[in-house]
């Protein structure tokens, strides 16, 4: 693709500092030489969104499915099995005219209390011990000189280690059963679903309020992701809760047990739910083993083989 501007107002805009506005990623594109960011042109089209082009962008969720989900997971007799536990939802009807309660709207937050049994929590745990546990990072929200997003970055509110359940753990029979388990509950698939990330928090480490929705994953192939299966291994003699910080929601660990919550909004799938910010606070006694799933709009594994991700 050539490198020039494809609008007349493309200066003007620029000059109103569109290039590093909300619609960076449109101008970067369309704009190029305005944003002096033509060596980014050949990502952007690369790595650009057509569904009739390429079948694997189309959203796994349409708008309302989220809710459908989460609905069947609490109501249907076949998931009685978990004991889910309803920490949020979003209102009810409780009127006669069908109106629901303002105060009562919160996301969907669900706690299923055996997910897991406790020989597939202990698998799991011994399976990392051949592992290496690096310092967790976070996720850059910085751009690349060539229009890609930098790497992760570490971070003095992310204290905890993690490993990725790749080669023998991702073939592991434990690891496949759990992870057909969340593909049935969600309706997602393998090419929606980040490799598990194995967590391992001592005593003293934590990680700061944090949201789960990575923003440029938005205008990526792969989608935002949409949920969070956070899986606990143990129990923690203190400390290691996960609370949702404006929700006053906190959950302490409790091995086999499995948190699900949506990052983005059920009505628009693709946008950030500003309500499920949360943190893990800190250990204080004991070790914290947890998984983290991530589960994305569209498919994850064709966005990261064309480097897309």
């Amino acid at each position: 693709r050539d490198c020039f501007n494809y609008f007349p107002m493309c200066s003007l805009w620029a000059s109103q500092g569109e290039c590093d506005g909300e619609d960076r990623p449109w101008m970067q594109q369309n704009c190029s030489p305005a944003c002096q960011t033509c060596k980014s042109v050949e990502f952007w089209h690369r790595c650009r969104i057509d569904p009739d082009e390429f079948p694997e962008h189309e959203p796994a969720y349409k708008p309302g499915d989220l809710g459908v989900m989460f609905e069947r997971i609490v109501n249907d007799e076949s998931y009685a099995k978990y004991d889910p536990v309803v920490l949020s939802r979003p209102s009810q009807p409780d009127n006669e005219s069908g109106e629901a309660a303002e105060e009562a709207n919160g996301p969907w937050i669900v706690r299923l209390d055996n997910f897991l049994t406790e020989e597939e929590a202990d698998k799991i745990i011994a399976l990392t011990a051949n592992m290496e546990f690096e310092l967790s990072q976070e996720v850059s929200h910085n751009f690349a000189e060539d229009g890609s997003y930098d790497d992760s970055i570490k971070s003095e509110g992310r204290t905890s280690t993690n490993s990725w359940c790749d080669g023998d753990c991702y073939d592991d029979p434990v690891a496949t059963n759990i992870r057909e388990r969340i593909f049935e509950i969600t309706g997602l698939g393998d090419r929606n679903a980040e490799l598990f990330q194995l967590l391992k928090y001592e005593v003293g480490q934590f990680y700061w309020e944090h949201h789960d929705y990575i923003v440029p994953e938005k205008n990526l192939p792969s989608g935002p992701r949409v949920l969070t299966v956070f899986m606990y291994l143990n129990d923690v003699e203190e400390g290691g809760e996960t609370a949702f910080t404006t929700l006053n929601i906190t959950v302490p660990p409790k091995k086999g047990a499995a948190l699900i919550w949506p990052s983005v909004l059920d009505e628009e799938p693709n946008e950030m739910d500003n309500r499920t910010w949360h943190e893990a606070k800190a250990v204080k006694k004991g070790v914290k083993y947890a998984v983290n799933a991530w589960l994305h709009l569209r498919d994850f594994w064709s966005a990261s083989d064309n480097g897309c991700n």
